[in-house]
């Protein structure tokens, strides 16, 4: 298609030679006239000036062969790369066999960061080199299932979306992140790096995120244990957030998250040197490093403003800043805690986790709720049923409680053993 509009422009070059129309004396007059002029190129756009001779060439040809004699030929150079150097092609491979999964993109940005191109070396370009010299294959999707359409809420807060992705292992353990992400303007509010995925976990991750980026109207998710708890309910309704899942082993209604997971994985995941990290707070550092010039900050593909300028996340969250609930950090610590109903033990505790707790002994056979910090259960409460006021409570220390005076309670002689002493 593309050398047929070549040739179709080359013939209304040399048609009002061919009929005669042109209006001048001779044909090479005609063309010696035209070839001041720049052509441009119907494929690349291009602006290119032609000579005489190449006009009176074209029509030779098209007298022989018709619009076949008008086809430009194959290039020379084809299957070559001039725009990339022996220099700039070990270096790609050299990329690639570290991080065999990073996306072109990031390979294109790494050498300009390491000075080896500028921006007039395409993308395109790299994309072709490594398809020919990697033997890429693009394997296209076959959609199965259900029929689905694209969606996205008004504002920001309106919803959120959260997911889990596993990693890989630090010390056999393996490493989970959890993320969430605004609807609307695709801003992470929250994320982890646990070893577990659990919905404390979870909790602590949905904390953070209310305390710096207000309260969402919905929580978009799956049905895993983690999302799916009576504690995380509890927090919702006293958040006035409504939560919703997504039907069952359907991974894909919650696009968004989705395609974020596959972006970290592709853009940090793929270029990290995972064997340096010894702990959790190693890559976190790493995450954060990336986070933020690479994702938060970053102009976004879907958002775009009225002007059609492409927008950050950051930039397309804060647009919508004054209909941001924010709580004081006060009323978050007390709606996230963890709530338990325990009755009160004749040694004045109460046990969680198989961890026993030391309440006030005036509770004693009492049904109480016990409140308690999702990642410190050192910090936990109890709530008087009577008063309704929270007690802090604390771990027993057996060691601590034998050195501890008791109330005694006294035993007076009553009156008849009295009379009946000698």
């Amino acid at each position: 298609m593309q050398k047929e509009k070549i040739a179709y422009q080359r013939f209304t070059l040399i048609a009002p030679a061919l009929n005669k129309t042109h209006g001048y004396t001779t044909n090479a007059e005609y063309f010696r006239n035209i070839s001041t002029l720049p052509v441009t190129c119907p494929v690349t756009g291009r602006k290119k000036i032609y000579s005489a001779r190449t006009y009176i060439y074209w029509l030779h040809r098209y007298n022989l062969f018709g619009m076949d004699g008008l086809l430009p030929g194959d290039r020379k150079d084809q299957g070559l790369f001039r725009a990339l150097t022996p220099e700039i092609q070990a270096r790609i491979d050299e990329i690639l066999k570290k991080y065999p999964r990073i996306p072109n993109t990031q390979i294109r940005k790494r050498l300009k960061e390491e000075g080896m191109c500028d921006d007039s070396l395409s993308q395109s370009t790299i994309d072709r080199y490594i398809r020919a010299s990697h033997h890429e294959k693009k394997i296209p999707l076959i959609h199965e299932g259900k029929d689905r359409k694209a969606f996205e809420f008004e504002y920001s807060n309106e919803c959120w979306q959260a997911d889990t992705t596993f990693l890989q292992e630090i010390n056999d353990r393996p490493v989970c992140l959890m993320l969430i992400i605004d609807d609307a303007s695709r801003m992470i509010v929250g994320y982890g790096f646990f070893h577990n995925d659990n919905a404390e976990n979870f909790l602590t991750v949905f904390k953070s995120a209310v305390s710096t980026h207000g309260v969402p109207k919905k929580l978009y998710m799956d049905n895993g244990a983690p999302y799916a708890n009576h504690q995380l309910e509890m927090i919702s309704a006293d958040l006035g957030t409504q939560i919703a899942h997504t039907p069952v082993r359907d991974g894909a209604a919650k696009g968004k998250i989705e395609r974020l997971n596959r972006t970290v994985k592709q853009a940090w995941l793929s270029q990290t040197d995972w064997m340096s990290f010894e702990c959790l707070e190693d890559v976190e550092n790493s995450f954060r490093l990336y986070l933020y010039p690479e994702y938060i900050n970053k102009p976004h593909s879907s958002l775009v403003d009225d002007h059609g300028k492409m927008l950050t996340p950051r930039e397309r969250f804060c647009q919508d800043s004054k209909l941001i609930r924010l709580l004081p950090l006060e009323k978050v610590d007390e709606i996230f805690t963890i709530r338990y109903e325990r009755k009160v033990r004749t040694d004045s505790t109460v046990q969680i986790n198989k961890i026993k707790y030391e309440v006030p002994s005036e509770l004693m056979n009492e049904k109480v709720q016990v409140y308690m910090e999702p990642t410190d259960h050192e910090k936990a409460w109890v709530q008087d049923p009577f008063t309704k006021k929270r007690i802090p409570i604390r771990q027993v220390n057996k060691v601590e409680n034998s050195r501890a005076p008791r109330k005694q309670r006294m035993k007076y002689p009553s009156a008849s053993s009295q009379n009946g002493r000698t």
